[in-house]
């Protein structure tokens, strides 16, 4: 007697039925963490992880539901949250090392100025400089450049530029008021910086300068080094005069 049950009849092997696996949505979920990946190492490429957040936007947009019968839904939506997720960690970051660096460039020039004020000329000068040109850790400064009586060539120029001159004149009595930070831009190993200040002298003059940082970034252990690069005069119009050492091209170490 044929038996009329078979163990097959509840289930439903029509083709119809059948949902192939998208590659395409496994691609965008394999390329979304590599450029995480790659803008959490180098975050000026986050252009790569808002490209993925579009790709991913697209793919879900073709692979819904009631458009496609593919798997592969979910992991373009894994896709879209993980460049999404890069996308805004990058750019929260990049605002707080701005603003961190920004605050960095202040407080150094700050420094600057105050040295300025108490007339400590050489070490001043060295700020001027960039890493590589400076005396070396333990080395005699008034030695290097010279007395303030008697200096060498390089320090009797520096005496004479301006603000310095005349900070060194007015100690404590001069007023600095900050005006403006600015960041200029960035390059391989180094960022440039612009502080602005507005210098009240006692006699009540008012003049207006700008200092040019700059940030190198060396390997351990000297790690980044700031100098003023420049200082502009504005209100008045004051030139300043470079020594060789100031003008020194900013150079790396060969390790790097």
């Amino acid at each position: 007697m044929k038996n009329s049950q078979s163990p097959f009849t509840d289930v439903d092997l029509t083709i119809e039925n059948y949902r192939p696996f998208s590659i395409l949505s496994l691609a965008c979920l394999l390329l979304a963490a590599l450029a995480g990946i790659i803008t959490i190492v180098k975050p000026s490429l986050i252009f790569g992880s808002v490209a993925m957040a579009v790709f991913a936007s697209a793919i879900l947009i073709w692979l819904h539901p009631q458009r496609q019968k593919l798997l592969g839904y979910r992991l373009a939506g894994i896709a879209l949250f993980i460049s999404l997720f890069v996308v805004a960690a990058s750019i929260a970051y990049q605002q707080y090392r701005l603003v961190h660096l920004q605050n960095t460039a202040v407080r150094f020039c700050n420094e600057f100025l105050d040295l300025a004020k108490q007339g400590r000329m050489h070490e001043l000068y060295q700020l001027t400089l960039n890493y590589d040109n400076r005396a070396k850790p333990g080395e005699s400064l008034v030695e290097r450049y010279g007395t303030l009586t008697s200096p060498g060539p390089e320090l009797d120029m520096y005496l004479k530029q301006e603000p310095e001159l005349s900070l060194r004149q007015d100690g404590d009595q001069a007023e600095l008021n900050l005006l403006l930070k600015s960041y200029i831009e960035r390059e391989i190993y180094k960022e440039k910086f612009m502080i602005g200040f507005k210098y009240n002298r006692p006699d009540g003059e008012a003049r207006y300068f700008s200092m040019f940082l700059m940030r190198l970034d060396y390997p351990e252990p000297h790690g980044p080094q700031w100098y003023v690069y420049n200082i502009t005069n504005y209100q008045p119009s004051i030139p300043r005069n470079l020594t060789q050492q100031q003008q020194g091209v900013e150079s790396m170490p060969d390790d790097m």
